[in-house]
């Protein structure tokens, strides 16, 4: 093997992250989800982004997880109230186990520090199109899907 193939292979080990740290980020959505579900009536739960498509590197800056609420369940009348309130909402619930938990945009975020493996957990809640796809019912705040879009079009349904 060659100097540039030895050095290649050195970047990407140094840019996975190690065993250890994606067990503690498993844990981690893990817990988020089941203590979601626990409380909500969802119709789903997914990971997105550069964690699910397997593209991340160190410092895992965050990992995000779309909760799909069920449009028949506990939380159905979330459809007619603003984007914003189901956020709150979510961070409220959220905030009962995780007490730094925060809205950040269309999601709520569960910060871990600066220093720790898994620096943050973003959540966003969404219902489900008939037409596909995801996105807070109300058209004033819809979801920008940028990055996640393609996660999104490889879902099962779609």
């Amino acid at each position: 093997m060659g100097y540039i193939d030895d050095a290649f292979t050195k970047l990407k080990h140094n840019l996975e992250i190690t065993q250890t740290e994606q067990n503690l980020a498993k844990a981690r959505h893990e817990a988020i989800r089941d203590f979601v579900r626990s409380h909500w009536d969802l119709a789903d739960d997914f990971l997105t982004g550069s964690y699910r498509r397997d593209t991340k590197t160190k410092k895992l800056k965050d990992i995000d997880i779309f909760v799909v609420l069920d449009a028949n369940g506990s939380q159905a009348d979330f459809r007619d109230q603003a984007p914003i309130q189901v956020i709150n909402a979510l961070e409220n619930l959220l905030r009962q186990k995780w007490s730094a938990a925060a809205r950040d945009g269309m999601a709520a975020v569960i910060p871990y520090g600066p220093d720790d493996e898994v620096m943050s957990i973003d959540v966003v809640p969404a219902f489900k199109r008939g037409e596909g796809g995801y996105y807070p019912e109300r058209p004033v705040l819809r979801l920008r899907l940028g990055s996640h879009r393609q996660d999104l079009e490889r879902l099962p349904g779609r």
